[in-house]
């Protein structure tokens, strides 16, 4: 990440009381929004900025499952979208809460009360105390929490070129499974990532692949008691 201006943020985004949902993402993740909006139809954005997908993926499951408090706010008509496929891809709506209608000139466009995850907002406040909850320190919302001594490790750190997704969720999945009780390590293993599978953004091909990874009772039988 050094000398690359995509993790250079403005300091006066600190000035801001309330970002929209990819402001907070990219924030989030270390990067300044304003070059996100700027780059992020590039080519291989994605691919060298993997973090963003699953933040943006996190925000939104919170704020529809009310764990997030979050400012909705709702087109008054009909907009145009282009690419629709694609932001279902990435989390901007659930395929339930869409309809696709082709018009005279063969365009879709998105029906219904479905909140407009470009221009809702989250307030600063409520992005810290969702933070705390998920004990995830970012440098931009917890300054004085976040040093180079105490930093968040390379391969948990949403902002690292080479994040993995799956890798940081076996990493934490097998640090808080410790007490998997009467059922075996990967059965706990596999509850804890499926509970968890939006704030990695993970498929159930994903969730089976990092418990293999997480399990650490890898020969089998009955758990012991």
């Amino acid at each position: 990440m050094v000398n690359d201006p995509a993790y250079d943020i403005d300091p006066f985004w600190g000035l801001s009381e309330d970002f929209t949902i990819d402001e907070a993402a990219a924030l989030i993740v270390g990067m300044d929004p304003a070059y996100v909006d700027r780059c992020e139809r590039d080519t291989n954005f994605e691919r060298n900025y993997p973090g963003l997908r699953p933040t943006r993926a996190a925000l939104i499951s919170a704020i529809n499952a009310e764990k997030l408090r979050a400012t909705l706010r709702y087109d008054a008509e009909p907009r145009y979208v282009a690419g629709i496929d694609n932001l279902m891809e990435r989390g901007y709506w659930q395929r339930e809460d869409v309809t696709e209608v082709d018009g005279s000139d063969g365009k879709s466009f998105v029906i219904g009360a479905v909140p407009n995850w470009g221009t809702s907002t989250i307030a600063i406040d409520d992005l810290r105390e969702w933070l705390s909850r998920k004990n995830w320190r970012s440098a931009f919302f917890f300054p004085s929490e976040t040093t180079d001594d105490a930093s968040t490790p390379e391969y948990l750190d949403p902002s690292n070129r080479r994040y993995a997704p799956k890798l940081a969720a076996a990493v934490m999945a097998w640090q808080d499974v410790t007490d998997i009780g009467k059922t075996s390590p990967k059965a706990a293993l596999t509850k804890w990532l499926t509970d968890h599978a939006d704030d990695f953004g993970l498929s159930a091909n994903g969730i089976e692949e990092a418990a293999k990874v997480a399990n650490w009772a890898t020969i089998g039988g009955s758990p012991k008691s």
